[in-house]
């Protein structure tokens, strides 16, 4: 059910364009600015390595109590070969952070920021990011039936899009909040590769 649920809601992008477009008039127009100063990029660096190791000393410390090898190899497959993990996470790394942070800050957060609706913005960007996140994470386990574990996975999913949201607002620009998103998704895909090989 909640697999469905994932695609439907991901399919379900291009109408979630549409209804913004008709109704708002945003469009993709104004949405790629990767503008920033050098001093905000070197902090923005900055934090993304902070990030990043503290993920990975996370991940140590919740190593033992933790039984990361079935998390991890209900991600990506206990029958991925090396070469296949390598390739998934240049797409995690990548593509996803770019496609988030394109549509979730960029289309919907930039183009409601423009236009004066600030706290429309911040919420709508993050409720539909959060909401597509948890579905997509939920999916690949689909044998845990808690309602909470949903709720608490969307509650962090929305934690986060708020502070992405915040770092694309000081600039009107994504590539801080893309800097962020790439580097939570190459501890991510870090940690499988420490779990897993």
């Amino acid at each position: 059910m909640v697999f469905y649920l994932a695609n439907i809601t991901i399919f379900s992008l291009p109408l979630i364009y549409y209804y913004f477009y008709v109704n708002y008039g945003l469009s993709f127009k104004d949405t790629l600015k990767f503008e920033n100063t050098p001093t905000e990029t070197r902090n923005i660096f900055l934090l993304s390595a902070v990030l990043f190791g503290i993920s990975i000393v996370g991940y140590y410390s919740f190593k033992p109590i933790l039984n990361y090898n079935l998390i991890f190899g209900k991600l990506f497959s206990d029958s991925l070969s090396l070469n296949g993990y390598f390739l998934f996470s240049i797409l995690i790394i990548l593509i996803y952070p770019l496609f988030n942070e394109v549509f979730f800050r960029g289309f919907i957060f930039l183009n409601l920021y423009s236009k004066g609706l600030h706290t429309q913005a911040y919420l709508i960007s993050s409720l539909f990011f959060s909401l597509t996140s948890t579905l997509s994470l939920y999916s690949f386990f689909n044998d845990i039936n808690y309602f909470l574990v949903f709720v608490l996975i969307f509650i962090i999913f929305f934690l986060y899009s708020l502070l992405l949201c915040f770092t694309t607002s000081r600039k009107l620009s994504i590539l801080n909040s893309f800097l962020i998103q790439w580097s939570i998704s190459l501890a991510f895909c870090t940690m499988g590769y420490l779990s897993l090989y």
